[in-house]
């Protein structure tokens, strides 16, 4: 099976979020078989890595998850 428009997307694996879970050792665990199975049907696994440059100018003052963020660490990164 041809699989010319899938990929597996890993994201929000930073510790911070994840030792926020119920149960973070599952979760990391179920998340290493979904990728050694994607590989082995050679699909490609995306790694998503949020980063900022000093200041965060990618955060938008009208982006509710992040401008919280932007104004308690703009000086840190």
């Amino acid at each position: 099976m041809e699989n010319t428009k899938t990929a597996l997307l890993v994201m929000d694996m930073q510790s911070s979020i994840v030792s926020s879970l119920t149960d973070p050792e599952q979760v990391v665990s179920n998340v290493k078989k979904v990728i050694k199975a994607a590989k082995h049907y050679q699909i490609p696994v995306i790694y998503v890595i949020i980063g900022f440059r000093q200041g965060m100018p990618e955060i938008s003052a009208h982006n509710k998850a992040f401008s919280g963020l932007k104004q308690h660490m703009a000086n840190v990164i």
